[in-house]
């Protein structure tokens, strides 16, 4: 009774968020206030929906609420098609708890600059290394580098100043430290936490490779009757430069768009008496504008087969883009261009999520592709193996470069033409946007 009264779900923070947000005590205060007197009892595994009277019209009452005026033209979906596609949504291949967490909520391709860096050296014997990609160890290295991250952040928050310190000291794992020591502590975290990158990082190349080799021994019967090569070893490369290309363009675009809103924001909520620098919001708008050019004049050259382009719901990754009819700011057109390029950059970015998880790869895990050594390639789904249709990129994968700063982003004051999914790297698959 006593480890169980002693036990805590949720960890006291080295800070707190600052006192605008502070509506609530924070989970850890609650639960330490909870527990004061521990009362035992076994979990209620019902639906907390059972505590109102009528759930199913307080579910619509809230949705109306939170849709606005566009409630009244909002597609509705029974429950059941609606909850199938939250399920799709969801079912992942990278959310499988036999990878221990490992492409959750992480990019496994944003830090390389060039796709020769997320391989590594072949195993001698891919069918034995496949068995062991993903051993329980790997859960202990995830779970260490979140909360190297959390406390980077926090570390980071207090030295900014967009948080404030938990009570009058801090304590930094288990010892109370100095504002003066942050710095230094931040550091400190920064180095374990890149030594826990690149231990993920590693295991990325190595799975990435043995997935290549295996794919390589992978055979069919041509139409001679002799054995043919599949082609899975062109198409796992293929899928990766595609992921790549996606993950790091729309970074840029993300970056470039915060900072010109960042900037917009700072002219635009200037002090009384001063007026808003046009040239100063002029240069910072150009950066997204000429990142979204960029992405729509290589769209042509990026092909993709008809299973991505399946998963995309589009004839060719130019239509899915659709002709830029944006053009670039000038001091004259800049007043009507701000209120309407919001929707462009936030569809480019949504078009490139969808394309970044639709090359993320098939959920082939190294168990399908061990199945299909010893059955031989008829275990694959057949429409993903055309050899005619191969993923060609013939744009080169550098729109790496993130900005030389990067501000955080904040809301603009103008209104945006449509809505973006928050960014995720491996949470869940944005929902398209169009215009």
């Amino acid at each position: 009774m006593a480890d169980l009264a002693a036990f805590r779900v949720f960890k006291s923070s080295l800070a707190a968020p600052p006192q605008m947000w502070s509506t609530h005590p924070s989970n850890a205060d609650r639960e330490e206030n909870a527990k004061r007197r521990y009362i035992a009892a076994v979990i209620d595994q019902r639906s907390a929906w059972l505590l109102f009277k009528n759930a199913d019209l307080l579910k619509a009452s809230i949705s109306k609420l939170l849709l606005g005026e566009t409630a009244s033209s909002a597609p509705t979906l029974p429950p059941d098609q609606l909850f199938e596609r939250l399920d799709q949504q969801y079912r992942m291949s990278y959310l499988d708890p036999a990878y221990h967490g490992s492409y959750f909520n992480r990019s496994t391709v944003r830090h390389a600059k060039s796709i020769s860096e997320l391989y590594a050296s072949e195993p001698s014997n891919a069918l034995a290394a496949a068995r062991t990609l993903y051993p329980k160890t790997l859960s202990t290295d995830v779970e260490r580098r979140r909360a190297l991250q959390e406390e980077a952040a926090l570390l980071n928050g207090i030295i900014n100043g967009t948080l404030k310190k938990s009570g009058d000291a801090m304590r930094f794992r288990g010892r109370e430290v100095a504002h003066r020591q942050l710095p230094a502590l931040t550091a400190k975290v920064d180095t374990e936490l890149a030594i826990f990158d690149d231990r993920l990082r590693q295991h990325d190349r190595l799975c990435r490779t043995t997935h290549v080799a295996l794919a390589r021994t992978i055979n069919t019967v041509g139409d001679d009757g002799a054995p043919a090569s599949a082609g899975w070893h062109d198409y796992l490369r293929g899928l990766l430069v595609v992921h790549h290309y996606a993950t790091h363009a729309e970074a840029i675009l993300r970056d470039a768009n915060a900072h010109y809103q960042n900037t917009l924001r700072r002219q635009v909520t200037k002090r009384a008496g001063q007026k808003a620098n046009l040239d100063v919001i002029l240069a910072a708008a150009k950066v997204p504008y000429r990142a979204l050019a960029r992405i729509h004049a290589e769209a042509a050259s990026l092909k993709l087969d008809a299973t991505l382009l399946a998963r995309l719901s589009a004839a060719s990754w130019s239509a899915q883009l659709q002709e830029l009819k944006l053009s670039e700011p000038t001091k004259e057109s800049l007043p009507n261009w701000v209120k309407v390029a919001d929707g462009w950059f936030n569809s480019a970015i949504s078009n490139l999520g969808s394309l970044r998880f639709a090359g993320q790869g098939n959920g082939r895990t190294s168990e399908t592709l061990e199945a299909s050594h010893h059955r031989g390639a008829s275990a694959f789904d057949r429409s993903m193996i055309l050899l005619n249709e191969i993923v060609e990129v013939l744009v080169t994968s550098h729109l790496n470069i993130p900005p030389s700063r990067i501000l955080p982003p904040q809301k603009p004051k103008g209104q945006v033409a449509l809505q973006v999914a928050i960014e995720r790297d491996l949470a869940r698959p944005p929902r398209q946007t169009r215009r």
